[in-house]
């Protein structure tokens, strides 16, 4: 099972409602123009830590998850809001960051429409804990046949 029919699987099993396509890119990102989900096993890992402690602020019991299933509910959750374009200067004036300064991940997670992603992942998780604990070890045991962290 690739990557893609394994989150098809998920969409499937969770009773996503979800017209968008899923595709394996280099990036965890969702892109409305284009109408796609794209997932990166690597990538989900990328901040992982930082991403999970800030999923934690809205769902205490996030560390009972992979975080790959937190973010691809988390990119889910971009397809349930209005697209947002920033460009670097309007991003760093939202988060109060100067130019010259770094933009982390913490402050790349305030952003309204990263807080509104994680909040809708954790919202479904909440609502759907049962099922959503089947499918994390569905994507846990994916990832352990796959040699993925």
């Amino acid at each position: 099972m690739s990557l893609v029919e394994l989150f098809e699987f998920i969409v499937q099993y969770l009773d996503i409602d979800l017209d968008y396509d899923i595709i394996e890119d280099d990036y965890c990102y969702c892109n409305h123009e284009d109408v796609v989900i794209a997932m990166n096993i690597d990538d989900a890992y990328h901040n992982c830590d930082k991403f999970m402690d800030f999923a934690a602020t809205m769902y205490p019991k996030a560390r009972e998850f992979n975080v790959v299933f937190w973010s691809f509910l988390h990119e889910v959750g971009h397809t349930k809001e209005e697209a947002e374009d920033y460009n670097d200067l309007v991003l760093r004036t939202m988060l109060n960051i100067a130019p010259s300064e770094p933009l982390t991940a913490e402050a790349y997670f305030r952003l309204p429409s990263e807080r509104a992603a994680t909040k809708y992942a954790a919202d479904f998780i909440s609502a759907n804990y049962e099922k959503c604990k089947i499918a994390n070890d569905i994507i846990e045991d994916w990832l352990e046949r796959n040699d993925s962290e």
